[in-house]
């Protein structure tokens, strides 16, 4: 199974909003663990069954209102036939 790791940012929110953004992160299928938060940034761990799920897991991550960007900082593909396995921190999608 693919494994991504990310880093989500929030736009500035008040911090009442937080813990229901990150809820809503969280319940994003795909979305497997939550890291601790560190100021606007949120690291996550998304596993995913193909590499076109991928796509759909930012999309959905990036709608969620007070998530202002994703940056990916690794994947690993490596259970795929013919996938390459590592670090790819040139795929990067902010809004």
């Amino acid at each position: 199974m693919p494994i991504l790791g990310a880093v989500v940012t929030l736009a500035p929110l008040p911090a009442h909003v937080v813990p229901d953004v990150h809820a809503a992160i969280a319940a994003v299928s795909g979305v497997v663990a939550l890291g601790i938060p560190v100021g606007p940034r949120l690291p996550i761990v998304i596993e995913i069954a193909t590499k076109r799920e991928d796509e759909a897991v930012i999309d959905a991550l990036l709608a969620i209102p007070g998530v202002m960007g994703f940056d990916l900082a690794f994947a690993d593909f490596s259970d795929l036939t013919g996938a390459p396995a590592g670090p790819s921190p040139s795929e990067e999608v902010s809004t």
